[in-house]
């Protein structure tokens, strides 16, 4: 083993997907619901999370992504540009979700 690292904070926080990005660096997107460590903002109960580490396992950045309810993302799709589709779902209509037709709705966001 090269080496092995964790990501996250106190709560449950969980990677479902991750891509090399054209630096030859790594995304990983899944949810979080900590607010704390490495975890910089949440929104709400459970928001997308993304992070970029290095090829040896240092986190370059974070974002979490979603609203005050339930947000999650399964997949990551590399595109042009180092452009990634992120998809999965959301309960929420507020902050980074324009609307919510009920429940859970699928949920796609293009980030950079």
């Amino acid at each position: 083993m090269a080496w092995t690292r964790s990501f996250g904070g106190s709560e449950i926080d969980i990677a479902y997907d991750i891509a090399t990005t054209l630096d030859g660096n790594f995304l990983i997107v899944g949810d979080a619901r900590s607010n704390d460590q490495d975890v910089s903002t949440n929104y709400g109960n459970a928001d997308v999370w993304l992070i970029e580490i290095d090829p040896q396992g240092n986190l370059v950045w974070e974002k979490s992504l979603g609203g005050s309810m339930f947000d999650s993302a399964k997949d990551l799709l590399p595109m042009n540009d180092n452009l990634y589709c992120v998809t999965g779902s959301s309960r929420s209509n507020d902050v980074d979700v324009a609307t919510n037709n009920g429940e859970n709705d699928a949920w796609t966001v293009v980030v950079d």
